[in-house]
């Protein structure tokens, strides 16, 4: 249990700083050191399929960095909107980062995409990506919860563990949530 003494701590430093209401800037200066290897480690799970050289999880996790400090002033209300904030912040970077990919290529909008697991995220396969990406913005106006868990662990790399810490939720309603959203984003997607 002593290993998770430190985690624990880091946890509630993340909150106090969040819930201070520093916002902006300076809140996202004193966060991202207590985040960053947990923000590496989600990237890495996020890229570790993809093979891409490109879009590596140090990349990904410093262009994070740089899209949330050239923002706005941002209200931040907690971990939990922190770390979905950075979810949809890696998600339009992936997003970007396959619409360059695809640029050249004039393929036929809305490819066949079949999904054996939809949490495998290829950005090797930037047209799957983008189907992805339009299937949610559908979802978005469904359904906002679904769309948000398909974000966070497709795109933002979360465990279901994880995400049911983020709503405060059993592991096993995330799991039942996490089947609806599969079966959803599977049938939009074939």
């Amino acid at each position: 249990m002593q290993g998770s003494e430190p985690l624990a701590e880091a946890m509630g430093a993340i909150t106090r700083v969040l819930n201070a209401g520093a916002g902006g800037k300076q809140a996202i200066d004193q966060v991202f050191p207590l985040v960053y290897q947990e923000l590496k480690l989600i990237a890495h799970r996020l890229l570790a399929r993809s093979g891409s050289a490109t879009v590596t999880p140090t990349v990904l996790v410093h262009e994070l960095y740089s899209k949330l400090n050239a923002g706005q002033l941002l209200t931040l209300e907690g971990r939990q909107h922190f770390f979905s904030l950075c979810a949809r912040v890696m998600k339009q970077i992936i997003i970007d980062f396959a619409r360059q990919k695809t640029a050249d290529k004039r393929s036929a909008p809305g490819p066949q995409v079949e999904l054996a697991t939809v949490d495998a995220l290829e950005l090797g396969a930037p047209d799957r990506v983008l189907a992805i990406e339009m299937a949610l913005q559908v979802l978005q106006s469904r359904d906002q919860r679904l769309a948000q868990i398909i974000e966070y662990r497709v795109f933002g790399g979360l465990e279901l563990d994880e995400i049911a810490a983020l709503y405060e939720v059993t592991q096993r309603q995330m799991q039942r949530e996490w089947v609806r959203a599969r079966i959803w984003l599977t049938d939009c997607l074939v």
